[in-house]
């Protein structure tokens, strides 16, 4: 497992990268952190390379330095994320919170990479 750490909008971002393979970005919930994929983990790094950010204000990431966060600011830090690894494709899986960042990131930020 490889921990990483990128400096966005203020922010420490973490994340993690597990596997070799199709890139699969799994983005968690309010409340939660990156660990919150640990059960999935075992499976999907066997055939893709995995990466698991810790969203801004969660887990080992820091908040943003904002004093109003919305979805977009969210979806820009895994944006960031994605250019830093240079991934051209990918699949992005989100769950509560986490899909309402994909969807920024599919319709708004993603058209810009």
């Amino acid at each position: 497992m490889s921990s990483k750490y990128l400096s966005h909008q203020g922010a420490t971002i973490h994340y993690t990268i597990n596997g070799k393979g199709m890139p699969v970005v799994l983005l968690h919930g309010f409340a939660a952190d990156g660990s919150i994929w640990d059960n999935q983990l075992p499976f999907l790094k066997e055939n893709y390379m995995v990466i698991i950010p810790d969203i801004p204000g969660s887990g080992k990431s820091t908040s943003l330095n904002k004093e109003i966060i919305s979805m977009n600011d969210y979806a820009s830090c895994i944006k960031a994320i994605i250019e830093v690894e240079k991934i051209k494709k990918f699949v992005l899986i989100g769950h509560s919170m986490g899909g309402d960042i994909s969807r920024c990131l599919i319709f708004k930020n993603i058209q810009q990479m």
